[in-house]
């Protein structure tokens, strides 16, 4: 937060169904990126390809996700592509056997809270300047804070997308130069009942659209969120209003925890094919100013109601262990109504990982190297030293499950996720 001082910051007010709400803000939490490099403690790194058939591939490279100062000595943080080395392009795994098959072309960057800082209800905001270009696909969303991170977290740990609950605060999809893409941003909520997809619906679904490249200059998107409503912002104008408090599907999925991401795709099913001539290289940049998240105190009194009967992992913090040792629970403390688990990830080793692969076997994902008490604690004994990614994860004993092994998306399970780090020395 450095030394931002909220007194001097004022709120936007974006019409009078704020005033109406509350006028009174408090400012909870500010990320103006005013340390030299990300911080640790708040955001965590997304790596590799994640979704759909897009053709970036996620790294914690200095050159695709860094700290810039401004002219005024206070930061912004960038996202940006670039070129990945041709020896170490592939073909979409995704894309293979379709007529559509993509080349992973670029680096990126893509960083989330999960597992270090949740939001629930409330306004949650950036400033930000957003890249152009045929098939570039900034993003700035949120997913439940449950989410099993696309099978990373073992998923009798929590629930599965989108039982889990997205919020898509803006997304765009570039054009050519000239195109009215470069011009518009779309707001969403997807969602499933449980784990069939045959429940899974989708809320909003609507695009805001202004007379210049969002490109041009920084703009201000965010929502402002409330127990069984959404509205979306751009600037100071209201974009979307969805009222969900008749539907109960969609208040088992979003009257929970979230937590933030915020990612440069490049191309995907939506945004079709990058163009591989995307001129200057800066038109490439997704560039943030500040994140921001606030609330009236109808939004804070509804979020303390939800946490009071919620799990609550204590004790939670960086973890040192030399090769034999297996201990990872014993310092966690959690109420005796709860259950606690944990799942270990080698995301902190993906680039090694990378480095030892070639073109024809690449490394695409982060791996779920420990199921936590299903493997036993005697497994961690035998990973090799190392820096790892440890989550815990709390919820109700005696949780059901559905036919497909998921937890049972019918019964509204409350949780708690911390993410710390693992270190295993020889």
């Amino acid at each position: 937060m450095g030394n931002f001082n909220k007194k001097s910051y004022n709120l936007i007010q974006i019409d009078e169904k704020f005033k109406i709400d509350n006028d009174d803000f408090e400012l909870l939490w500010f990320e103006d990126f005013s340390e030299n490099t990300l911080n640790k403690n708040i955001w965590e790194y997304e790596l590799g390809l994640i979704r759909g058939i897009e053709q970036q591939h996620y790294v914690n490279n200095f050159e695709n996700v860094f700290i810039r100062k401004k002219s005024d000595g206070k930061g912004e943080l960038v996202l940006k592509a670039t070129d990945r080395n041709k020896i170490t392009q592939y073909i979409n795994p995704r894309s293979k056997n379709t007529n559509d098959e993509r080349l992973v072309v670029y680096n990126s960057g893509s960083i989330r809270t999960h597992g270090k800082k949740e939001f629930l209800y409330g306004r949650i905001e950036i400033r930000a300047k957003l890249p152009k270009g045929k098939g570039v696909f900034p993003a700035f969303w949120t997913l439940g804070s449950d989410f099993i991170l696309d099978g990373h977290i073992n998923k009798t740990q929590g629930f599965k997308w989108a039982r889990c609950g997205e919020i898509d605060i803006m997304e765009l999809i570039g054009g050519e130069n000239g195109s009215e893409k470069n011009k518009e941003v779309y707001q969403t909520i997807h969602l499933m009942a449980n784990s069939n997809p045959d429940t899974y619906k989708k809320l909003a679904g609507t695009k805001y659209a202004i007379n210049e490249d969002f490109y041009d200059d920084y703009h201000i998107f965010g929502i402002n969120w409330h127990k069984n409503e959404m509205q979306w912002y751009v600037d100071n104008q209201i974009v979307k209003t969805v009222n969900y408090s008749d539907d109960i599907i969609s208040q088992k999925a979003l009257n929970r925890p979230q937590y933030i991401q915020l990612n440069l795709a490049m191309g995907g099913i939506w945004a079709g094919e990058v163009s591989y001539n995307l001129g200057n290289k800066s038109e490439s940049e997704y560039v943030i100013d500040y994140v921001l998240y606030a609330q009236n105190s109808k939004q804070k009194l509804d979020s303390e109601n939800y946490y009071k009967d919620a799990p609550k992992i204590k004790n939670a913090k960086d973890l040192i262990l030399f090769k034999g040792e297996f201990d990872v629970l014993s310092h966690i403390k959690v109420e005796e109504d709860y259950d606690l688990d944990f799942s270990i990830t080698d995301a902190p080793q993906f680039l090694q990982k990378e480095l030892n692969a070639t073109s024809k076997n690449p490394i695409t994902k982060v791996e779920l190297i420990h199921n936590g008490k299903i493997d036993g604690l005697e497994k961690i004994a035998n990973l090799p030293p190392g820096e790892y990614s440890l989550y815990y994860t709390a919820f109700p004993k005696n949780v059901k499950f559905d036919e497909k092994g998921f937890l049972n998306g019918d019964y509204d399970y409350k949780f708690d996720r911390k993410g710390v780090n693992l270190t295993i020395k020889g």
